[in-house]
């Protein structure tokens, strides 16, 4: 005697990858106040916990207008869609900026069009640049 499965799949879509232009879950606008002060601490970083890092993060060099396009065109993410959706690069650059409204932070940003501020107040912002597909990032 055999048995027959028989899968239905209806009305099911998809909303395209993320490098396509797809959803970002938890993804959603950024009005960041104006850039009072921004520095570069680290560049071309390989993780500190990565005891053999990527021979490419040297070419993950950042300059002061990178970090301002990149803040100017990201969105803000979840902490879930940045930890588990976005795609992760050990190879950062990272500094301090300070904003219009008196806030001010650490900045990370990440090969794969990722970042993160850490506000020193404890708050976090997580971010995806979609846009940022030319050199140095990767797409």
């Amino acid at each position: 005697m055999g048995v027959v499965v028989v899968l239905v799949l209806g009305g099911c879509t998809s909303a395209g990858s993320i490098e396509d232009g797809g959803a970002v879950p938890g993804m959603r606008g950024l009005d960041l106040p104006a850039i009072e002060r921004l520095t570069i601490t680290e560049n071309g970083e390989g993780s500190p916990t990565d005891t053999n890092p990527p021979r490419g993060c040297q070419g993950f060099m950042l300059d002061e207008a990178h970090v301002r396009r990149f803040m100017d065109e990201a969105g803000e993410v979840d902490q879930r869609a940045y930890m588990h959706t976005l795609d992760w690069s050990p190879c950062h650059a990272r500094g301090r900026i300070d904003f219009a409204d008196g806030r001010s932070g650490v900045w990370t940003i990440r090969q794969f069009r990722t970042g993160s501020i850490l506000f020193d107040d404890g708050g976090q912002l997580f971010l995806f640049c979609r846009s940022c597909t030319r050199e140095p990032f990767a797409r």
